[in-house]
């Protein structure tokens, strides 16, 4: 399940659908495939999970507006590492 907060779900999944394509025609296995594509994309869904864990308290609802007040390029921050690593994307 992609957490909301990513917005990038179809995104997400035709990333994977190109990977699996990539790896089939290349003689992979479905485990070896699915080591790459936790290795792509584990650090943006954990991000993206925690934030849309927090979003949904009371004391993260609370401090998420005034930190992103403080601090607005991290809405750009987050955006980033949310998204696949541009290295990870398909040719």
């Amino acid at each position: 399940m992609i957490p909301s907060f990513t917005g990038d779900g179809i995104s997400i999944a035709l990333h994977s659908a190109a990977l699996a394509a990539e790896m089939f025609l290349a003689g992979r296995n479905a485990a070896e495939y699915h080591q790459r594509l936790g290795r792509q994309l584990r650090l943006s869904m954990s991000i993206a999970t925690w934030l849309s864990r927090a979003a949904i308290t009371a004391i993260g609802r609370t401090a998420l507006l005034p930190a992103v007040s403080l601090y607005p390029g991290s809405i750009r921050s987050v955006a980033t590492r949310t998204r696949i690593p541009r290295c990870a994307l398909v040719n």
